[in-house]
């Protein structure tokens, strides 16, 4: 454990900077790096501040966001908005660990000077950030207030569902006719790739008014501001109003393209929302959700573009379950009929919150692949721009036919693909400390092209040389040593804390985990780092978990959808279509959630114990 020494005054701090240069300084030190970081730390230019002693010649170093820490071993931080803290800190000796394990000895274990050689000078962009796409979406809100055909009757009634795949970086959305056995997925723009039923996860307020045009205030971060405890009232209203647009432009593309076919039918509505399977017992989220959704169908009837703040506040005011049943019937005609004129049906039936595992693997347990006595259990790793989810859970079919899950474990890590970026970012500027300021400059001018990424809508290359074109290092092994603890915590979240969590209870000589179905989905999972990381676990063949990655094939009743390759992005809005995906039995420990992390590995991750055989 890490040890903090006790900050001398200032006036003493110099000598004592000057007297910890060795001892900080690795032992093959130059006469000239010692003479350089001594005179990098002149008496006058340091001062104290409310977080620590800094030196203000870093401050153009770390500008721009950025913030760097001092410490003795290797150890990364992420950025955060204060400024730079100098801490010098000192390591025990570890006690030896006395468990009968099995040690994985990792090639260059020892660590490794990681030192700058070649870096770009003049200052360069790196290629595959000015390959960033910029979509021109197209909404179409001009039939916002249908919620019924044009020739609408009740003598037959239609069960249309909203399939809403809410997600973090990207939201995607499908209609379904339940009697007719169809889905329809929903794009927002005229491309013809994946992206076209991508939507940023994100909304503009301006004037009082929320708009999916990129004016005024940008508002992101969306599903993780309400999934946590401190959301406030703007951000309510800000996710009201996204799923409202969201909703209003689906439905309008959907009548103006398919209304005709459905004459003479009513439609009863329902809105399925995926959410995270580690929140499912946390019932102040789902009661939130729930009202958010309810909300949201109300607030999507209109034509408008936008959704006033006015408008937002009243629809989650009526969603509360006692109002409703007071004022539904003050309701426009078309959400009136939509619910069969009865408050209890929009209540019961009109919002429906499924566990995004269901729906991700709702077409293969409905399929021939899918055999609950030899597979019982699927894992579901979802690769993001910013985390890793993994949700592993049993599936049983009960004597009526129906399907139970059972959450065996659930995780959700930063380690997702901008996270590899920062982190690798994060070595070059620590890389840097020694180094001229002049340099540092230019370094960092080239690293900022980083920042302000949208990395749902970029192919980000996974080797460093690609990545971060035109660095070298003095030590060759160094890009397979940057990235080395970070492959570690991913390791460790697929499989100490999640598949070995899960099958820890299992019977000995238990085949059902040989092997384990596995879907990969997320548009980081067509990135070769994190691919070939999980593809190991294929090739295992003395353990009693052995991985079966399988590819979620498209479904034949999915229309308007014609990328084939990359369905397992709608595959979770196409499973949230159907009206009943099961039972999700979520009577079981809270999940691990860790949004950023412990950047170092523990010890426990370079070892396999005997539970792992």
């Amino acid at each position: 454990m890490a040890k903090k020494e006790k900050i001398p005054d200032n006036n003493q701090l110099y000598e004592q900077l000057k007297g910890l240069t060795d001892k900080l300084s690795p032992k093959d030190s130059t006469q000239n790096n010692v003479k350089q970081k001594s005179e990098s730390y002149s008496k006058d230019s340091i001062i104290q501040t409310p977080t620590g002693y800094i030196h203000p010649k870093r401050q153009n170093f770390v500008n721009k966001n950025k913030r760097q820490k001092y410490k003795l071993k290797e150890k990364i931080d992420f950025y955060s908005n204060e400024g730079p803290i100098v801490t010098r800190t000192f390591r025990e000796e570890k006690k030896e660990v006395t468990t009968q394990v099995t040690r994985i000895t990792p090639v260059n274990q020892e660590a490794i000077k990681v030192e700058i050689s070649r870096f770009p000078n003049p200052p360069i962009k790196f290629s595959w950030v000015e390959n960033e796409r910029n979509f021109n979406y197209e909404f179409d809100f001009s039939l916002g207030e249908k919620f019924q055909p044009s020739t609408q009757s009740d003598k037959e009634d239609r069960d249309m569902t909203i399939g809403m795949d809410f997600g973090t970086s990207s939201t995607k959305i499908t209609i379904r006719d339940i009697q007719g056995n169809s889905s329809f997925a929903i794009p927002f723009s005229n491309n013809k790739d994946i992206h076209a039923y991508l939507l940023p996860t994100k909304i503009f307020f301006d004037n009082d008014k929320f708009s999916l045009k990129s004016e005024g205030k940008e508002c992101t971060n969306l599903k993780i501001k309400v999934l946590t405890d401190e959301v406030n009232d703007f951000d309510i209203f800000a996710v009201i109003s996204y799923m409202s647009l969201v909703i209003r432009h689906a439905r309008s593309h959907f009548f103006k393209n398919y209304d005709k076919n459905y004459k003479g039918q009513r439609f009863l509505w329902r809105l399925n929302v995926g959410i995270p399977a580690r929140t499912v017992q946390k019932f102040e989220i789902k009661d939130r959700y729930i009202r958010l959704s309810r909300a949201a169908i109300i607030c999507s009837y209109g034509k408008n573009n936008f959704i006033s703040m006015d408008e937002a506040k009243k629809a989650f005011a009526l969603s509360d379950q006692k109002k409703i049943i007071n004022e539904f019937k003050k309701l426009p005609d078309q959400i009136k009929i939509s619910f069969d004129n009865n408050s209890s049906n929009f209540l019961e039936e009109g919002v429906g919150l499924y566990p995004e595992i269901m729906a991700q693997i709702h077409g293969y347990v409905h399929s021939n692949e899918w055999n609950q006595q030899s597979n019982p259990h699927i894992l579901m790793i979802d690769v993001g721009a910013g985390t890793l989810d993994l949700s592993l859970c049993g599936v049983r079919q009960d004597d009526q036919y129906e399907l139970n899950y059972y959450p065996l474990a659930c995780l959700v890590e930063g380690l997702g693909v901008s996270n590899l970026v920062r982190h690798r970012e994060n070595f070059m500027l620590d890389s840097t400390n020694d180094m001229k300021r002049e340099h540092q400059d230019l370094i960092l001018e080239t690293l900022s092209c980083l920042d302000h990424i949208n990395y749902g809508e970029i192919d980000v290359p996974s080797s460093f040389e690609k990545m971060l074109e035109g660095f070298e290092f003095t030590n060759k092994q160094a890009n397979e040593y940057i990235d080395k603890s970070f492959k570690r915590r991913i390791q460790s979240a697929i499989w100490s804390q999640t598949v070995l969590k899960a099958s820890e209870g299992s019977i000995p000589g238990d085949t059902t985990w040989k092997p384990l179905p596995v879907f990969i989905c997320g548009g980081g999972s067509r990135m070769p780092f994190y691919n070939n990381l999980i593809s190991e676990y294929e090739k295992a063949t003395d353990t009693k978990v052995r991985f079966s990655i399988r590819k979620v094939p498209q479904p034949s009743d999915l229309y308007n959808f014609e990328e084939k390759n990359d369905y397992d992005r709608l595959s979770v809005a196409y499973g949230l279509g159907f009206w009943n995906l099961g039972n999700f039995i979520s009577s079981f420990e809270k999940p691990k959630i860790n949004i950023e992390g412990e950047d170092s590995p523990k010890w426990s991750d370079n070892f396999i114990s005997k539970d792992m055989t």
